[in-house]
């Protein structure tokens, strides 16, 4: 039998508390998560749509930056949440020409009603620039509708040379029942410049759904063949399904100026040929196995 003196139980009650103690933190630690590995600016640069999918389905926001004011200039920003309260944003730009930093900031509203700063970004410099916002991405995403907007310098703050919408629809879909389909979580990204569709033929699996971006000077108005009838995807002509309420003839029913887009979600399969309504002579193709 072991005999204990007087007192001998609080010390081993504070011992028993200590492990414990220990316990806990070591337990604690190995349970925080891995820093997400931060895409470079070059990867940022030469990201393709399977890399946005796979970006955007680990929570991240990727924002198209589209030209502003003939500026020459476009790019894409990355909002990645850190997992510590704090979002990355990496930005990258192409057709940068100068080194002049570009002022950059996340408004409130959207790129055709820019509003109130709300999160300063640090200035683009020979095209990239990175912040570190002290608030997670969740919060960000809280109050849309918000624009990232980029000037053209600090002395001419008004001249906007690039903006891009932050969308919820930029993140991965939730699978939902369209027509017996189901919906793939992918958006395959055609950009529309003053040289036509690009790319101008794709091919993409039935449910899955096409974002056209307007990046040129001009309207676009994304239609189904032929033209002006917009009839072979629906059957239906233009006057017959435009406006398209619930957007299921593969026409967008209307002209858009440049900074931006339309998405439209195909559930019939065939090669789809389209065109710009305003300018026809710009066409493309979608195949959808």
């Amino acid at each position: 039998m072991i005999m204990y003196k007087k007192g001998n139980g609080l010390a081993w009650l504070i011992v028993i508390i200590a492990i414990v103690i220990v316990l806990l933190l070591v337990l604690g630690g190995n349970n925080e998560a891995e820093p997400q590995e931060q895409m470079t600016f070059e990867g940022l640069r030469n990201i393709d749509t399977e890399g946005r999918t796979e970006l955007e389905g680990e929570g991240a926001v990727l924002v198209d930056l589209l030209e502003q004011n003939d500026s020459g200039i476009s790019g894409l920003a990355l909002l990645q949440d850190n997992g510590d309260g704090t979002t990355r944003v990496a930005v990258v730009f192409n057709g940068e020409t100068t080194s002049t930093p570009r002022p950059m900031h996340i408004h409130t509203g959207t790129c055709e009603n820019i509003a109130d700063v709300v999160y300063p970004l640090e200035s683009s410099v020979d095209g990239e620039s990175e912040t570190t916002l002290d608030v997670s991405l969740e919060t960000i995403t809280a109050g849309l509708p918000l624009a990232i907007n980029a000037h053209e310098s600090a002395e001419n703050p008004q001249n906007y040379i690039a903006c891009g919408n932050i969308l919820n629809s930029g993140e991965l879909m939730e699978n939902v029942e369209a027509d017996g389909v189901m919906e793939n979580t992918e958006i395959h990204m055609v950009t529309y410049t003053n040289s036509g569709f690009e790319p101008q033929e794709i091919t993409i699996d039935r449910g899955e759904t096409v974002r056209f971006i307007n990046n040129s000077n001009h309207g676009m108005w994304v239609a189904s063949a032929m033209h002006p009838t917009h009839k072979v995807y629906a059957g239906t002509s233009i006057n017959e399904h435009c406006p398209s309420p619930d957007n299921s003839a593969f026409d967008q029913c209307e002209s858009v100026e440049d900074a931006s887009f339309w998405e439209f979600t195909f559930t019939k399969t065939g090669e789809w040929g389209y065109h710009n309504h305003v300018r026809a002579n710009d066409f493309g193709k979608v195949m959808v196995e």
